[in-house]
């Protein structure tokens, strides 16, 4: 083998190397941009799925108190009924309560 050919293989091999390295170092340029959309990637899913479960809670919330509003309204309403059966009770207890005391004044005498 003459001079010339070591030269020329040990070139071919150097430029390999070389080749080799820049390979690894893209490699590795590539890891950390894979690494670094990842971690953003992450970041986003993480935030759309709080924004998501922030709309659900505020809608099992709202639904909850819409229902937990009729509830109240019915019992008001069911309320403000006995209250005016109970007033009617009242007055016409009284007024039978008068009606038995003058009945007893009167029979007294």
């Amino acid at each position: 083998m003459a001079v010339s050919e070591v030269e020329s293989i040990l070139n071919k091999l150097t430029k390999l190397e070389e080749e080799i390295e820049r390979i690894n170092s893209l490699a590795e340029d590539m890891k950390k941009r894979l690494s670094i959309f990842a971690e953003q990637e992450i970041e986003r899913l993480r935030e759309e799925l709080t924004s998501k479960a922030r709309k659900e809670a505020e809608d099992i919330i709202s639904k909850a108190r819409k229902e937990a509003e009729a509830e109240a309204n019915r019992i008001t309403i069911e309320a403000e009924r006995n209250i005016m059966i109970i007033e009617a009770n009242i007055k016409r207890s009284f007024n039978e309560a008068v009606e038995k005391a003058l009945r007893m004044i009167i029979a007294s005498r």
